[in-house]
Order: structure tokens, then sequence, then C-alpha cells
């Protein structure tokens, strides 16, 4: 059972009608609970752009949601970071305290709008705050400003304080936090050329996806739940629940270790994908993929 409950679509619907009835029925307990990751209606409401929502269950259920995180740290004002109304409502219900949280990776909410492209609305929370804010705004700009500076590889998407990426003498390392994101190279591998990358797993995690993403894999800035492999356009093998992604799952009968390392392969003029383990081609990887570019420039080195 997933724990949604009739509360949680409620908020994620924005119904005020509906959670007014479900709290005078079932009183604050239902609107309160919280699904996996410690997120509550609250953060739903906020998630999906609903102010009237939020604010009745801020104000009429329980005022300590306002200052709620989710396990990861989000807070509810980066929930509604794309949303004007929410945003307004929260940073002046919350002030200085609320607009001040940041997540595991350093990131306010000012980060996240500036991130984003909603400059305006960031300046605008962060005028409210004073020095404070203003300080704020300015760090905020610098280290949002070092994002698109980067390296060899960068956040495609996700929030790129979820995570880590730390160049080094000859190899890079790259540390994901508890949130689902895609790392892309900024190098192409065009049509009619090959390329090859490595991925050593230090830690294993539940839900890897490494491959390739051609160019029409769009970037997304912020939260994705689809990533290497989950459309037409990218291709990727999860060694974790033993899967190859492509428009769907196949399965993969490799199980990858910690200490394992990923030999990813891309031949555009043969058009295949080639997987190696520890650098044995052997089935079940070898070539894993006919990869069909239709219109698209060439692939990205690519992993989730």
């Amino acid at each position: 059972h997933s724990g949604v409950s009739c509360a949680h679509k409620a908020a994620v619907n924005g119904h005020v009608g509906a959670l007014r009835v479900l709290h005078e029925a079932c009183g604050k307990e239902l609107l309160t609970k919280e699904l996996k990751g410690g997120v509550s209606c609250a953060h739903l409401a906020a998630r999906n752009g609903h102010a009237d929502a939020l604010r009745f269950l801020i104000e009429s259920v329980d005022r300590s949601l306002l200052m709620s995180l989710c396990e990861n740290g989000t807070s509810l004002l980066m929930e509604g970071g794309f949303n004007r109304d929410v945003v307004v409502y929260l940073a002046n219900e919350g002030g200085w305290d609320l607009v001040k949280i940041a997540d595991a990776g350093g990131w306010t909410a000012v980060h996240r709008m500036l991130y984003c492209g909603n400059e305006e609305l960031a300046r605008e929370v962060a005028s409210a705050c004073g020095e404070e804010g203003a300080s704020l705004l300015e760090t905020a700009q610098k280290e949002t400003s070092r994002v698109a500076e980067g390296g060899s590889l960068f956040v495609h998407r996700g929030w790129p304080s979820a995570v880590r990426i730390d160049p080094g003498q000859g190899a890079t390392s790259v540390t994901f936090g508890d949130q689902f994101c895609t790392v892309r190279s900024r190098a192409l591998c065009p049509r009619g050329r090959k390329a090859y990358y490595e991925l050593e797993i230090v830690k294993t995690d539940r839900a890897p996806q490494f491959g390739f993403a051609s160019s029409g894999f769009e970037a997304v800035k912020g939260p994705s739940d689809d990533g290497v492999g989950d459309d037409s356009v990218s291709w990727g093998v999860d060694g974790s629940r033993k899967v190859k992604w492509h428009s769907g799952d196949a399965e993969y009968g490799c199980e990858w270790q910690e200490g394992d390392v990923i030999g990813l392969a891309c031949d555009l003029v043969g058009g295949k994908m080639h997987v190696s383990v520890n650098g044995d081609f052997s089935a079940p990887n070898g070539a894993v993929f006919d990869m069909d570019l239709g219109e698209c420039e060439g692939v990205y080195a690519a992993f989730t």
C-alpha cells in the first residue's frame, strides 16, 4: 500500500473544501500524516501551487507545518518555488527562519529560484528579509552561476545541490544524495563516431541507470522521476535491479557489486550500445541495445 490517503489527493489537487470536510470528520491526524520521505499534505499543496489549500493546512490544521521538512531537507518554500502565490504567502508567514533553510547541499529556496530563472521572485523573497536576505541573495547568485561554469560533468536533471561532483586527477568522483538525479557529460559523441567511458561503483545504489542520452534528452531544472532510459531518446542499464531501460524495461541478467567497473560504449557507426563489467564484454553484457538516434545529432554520457 502506497499510504496515499484521500487527504493527500485533495492536497495535490488543491481541494480546500475536501480538506475542510476531512479535517472536521477525521481531525488533525489525517491531514498531517506523512508519506514516505516525510512528504505531508502541506508539501504536496506547495509543490502543486495551491496557495489556498496550503493556507488552510497551516492556519486551520497545524501551524507547525509551516516549518516542516521532508527527510531530504526540503522545506515548503523550496517545494513551492515555482508558484508566486505560494512563495509570497510562505515567505510572509515564515520570514527569515523559513527563507534561510538549506538542503543537504547548502541550497535554499532562493538558490532554487535563481537556478530556475525566477530571479525577480528570488529578489522579492530576499528583500523581505533585510540585510540577511540581501547577503543570501548575493551568495546564491555566486553559487548558482558556478553550475554553468563547471567541468566535464553536470547535473542535467535534478538539483545540483543533491549531487557532489569532484574533479580529480584522471577521474571525477560523483556522489549522489537521496534524490533521483541525472548527471550528463558536456562532450557529445557525434553521429559516425564511437565513445567509451567507465564508472567505478564505490557504493551501490537502489536505482542506478547508466548509459547514454541523445541530444533529445531534455534538461529538467528540479525534481524528475525520469532517468536515463526512461524514454525513447536514452539508453540505460541497471545492475541493481537487473534491468535495462529504453522506452520501458527488459531483463538484464547482470548484478553489479561495489568495486565493479562498468564500461559503457556507444558505436554510432554500427548503431550499438555495449557494456562491460571489469573489462568483460561477454553475455549478458556486450551489445545490449540497438541505438536509433532518429534526427538527433549524437549522444552524451549520462547516468542516473
